[in-house]
């Protein structure tokens, strides 16, 4: 096997490794923090009955020891009874002694849970963001820098290496912004989902393992071309660019590690009982 081919191996199962990992994926199970967190929306302190109680009248309501209530009232004719609301179904409310109930103190594993969640949440925002940013960034290479050289007026040397110099970019950036993006917004809130988005669209990667293999062609050009060198150089500064074609081209290649590392950190960091 030729050395472009075990290189191309070699990373399309790195890629498959961290992009398509079913079992993670797949066994993912969800959870519903809603009733482990010690404040509910609005703000309500969530209480745990500390022994059982019977109801003695209609406005009373039967508890067993660790249910979980809001207080909705603590006032009323007798203070030493509150009214309360069952955490599990809100439906249920009652008069309860104010002495059974103690503020429920979340474990170390639950407050694991919700930071793990709050992780995973603040990673898939960033991961939406910087992928629009991508989009955007890939589309003005190809904008400013590959469609012009279509002009008779770029000096032959330039045009003849165009497709060295850029490769598959202009389908990257058609797949970046016209397919992924979708898919990583519409399932942006499915984390899931998101993660079997990549796992569905592996095989459109392949279009990076080519570019990756023939980028530092294209950079060995634009170092040791000085003509090639002195156009980008030129239309950089034309553009007000302030990063050169050289750092444009490496783009694709920084995008996957990008991706490496987020999903790692968005799967791999939290505990598996909340995958």
């Amino acid at each position: 096997m030729s050395n472009s081919g075990k290189r191309k191996d070699a990373f399309s199962q790195e890629l498959s490794a961290v992009l398509g990992k079913r079992t993670m994926l797949e066994s993912a199970e969800d959870i519903d923090v809603t009733m482990i967190s010690s404040e509910l929306e609005g703000g309500e302190i969530v209480y745990t009955a500390n022994q059982d109680f019977l109801a003695n009248d209609l406005d009373s309501l039967t508890l067993h020891r660790g249910d979980q209530v809001i207080v909705l009232e603590t006032g009323g004719g007798d203070p030493s009874k509150w009214l309360v609301q069952m955490c599990n179904d809100p439906m249920q409310q009652g008069w309860v002694p104010a002495t059974i109930l103690t503020p429920h103190d979340n474990s170390p594993e639950e407050t694991q849970v919700h930071d793990a969640k709050y992780r995973r949440e603040a990673v898939i925002r960033e991961l939406v963001e910087t992928e629009e940013e991508f989009g955007r960034d890939i589309q003005q290479v190809v904008n400013f820098y590959m469609k012009p050289l279509d002009n008779k007026s770029v000096p032959l040397v330039v045009r003849e290496n165009k497709e060295l110099i850029f490769g598959n970019l202009r389908q990257i950036a058609e797949f970046h912004n016209t397919v992924l993006i979708e898919g990583v917004k519409y399932y942006a809130n499915e984390p899931r989902m998101l993660g079997k988005t990549f796992l569905r669209l592996e095989r459109d990667f392949d279009k990076h393992v080519a570019y990756c293999r023939d980028e530092p062609l294209a950079q060995d050009l634009l170092i040791d071309n000085i003509e090639v060198r002195d156009f980008f150089e030129e239309l950089s500064q034309q553009l007000g660019d302030d990063k050169s074609l050289s750092e444009h081209l490496k783009l694709p290649i920084q995008r996957i590690n990008d991706y490496q590392l987020l999903l790692k950190v968005a799967w791999f960091k939290i505990p598996t009982y909340i995958k």
